[in-house]
């Protein structure tokens, strides 16, 4: 029942089928049912890790949006990653990519779905951006807008 006042609170596209089962023997003995029933998430084919030790509906509700929402946040402005920079609570990887249509694009994103569940946040950025970052900028000895660090591990990376 919290699932599914969470789930129609954030209005997700998700709904929840209810029923009670102790009222069916019959489908208790069947199934062999002996404990109240798990949540089980899929994403793209993909069992996503679902627990909460409190079925709150608004925790629900935030953890259905995160597990639903794109595994990278794509940044557009050197001002919006300095500021995730500046904010970033634990961990936060930045990818720099010229070109999204490259393997090594589609490998960060696999990535990305992966180490999520770890709380990692992945923000994506193209080498403008990255190099309007001081901090990055720095670290990567200097980037423009075509060469650099990224385009060489970029072209390693698709060979």
């Amino acid at each position: 029942a919290e699932h599914a006042e969470g789930s129609s609170r954030g209005r997700l596209g998700i709904e929840f089928g209810q029923i009670d089962v102790a009222s069916y023997p019959e489908i208790v003995q069947e199934f062999g049912i002996d404990e109240p029933p798990k949540l089980r998430l899929y994403k793209h084919g993909k069992e996503e890790p679902f627990s909460l030790s409190q079925p709150d509906p608004e925790a629900i509700v935030r953890q259905l949006r995160f597990l639903s929402s794109p595994p990278t946040l794509a940044l557009d402005s050197s001002a919006s990653l300095e500021a995730r920079i500046r904010d970033a609570q634990d961990a936060m990887i930045v990818g720099i990519f010229a070109d999204t249509s490259r393997p090594s694009y589609h490998q960060w994103i696999s990535t990305a779905e992966d180490l999520r569940r770890e709380l990692f946040l992945f923000v994506e950025v193209n080498y403008e951006v990255a190099a309007g970052v001081k901090l990055l900028a720095e670290a990567v000895g200097g980037l423009d807008a075509g060469a650099g660090a990224g385009a060489a591990a970029d072209a390693d990376a698709d060979a």
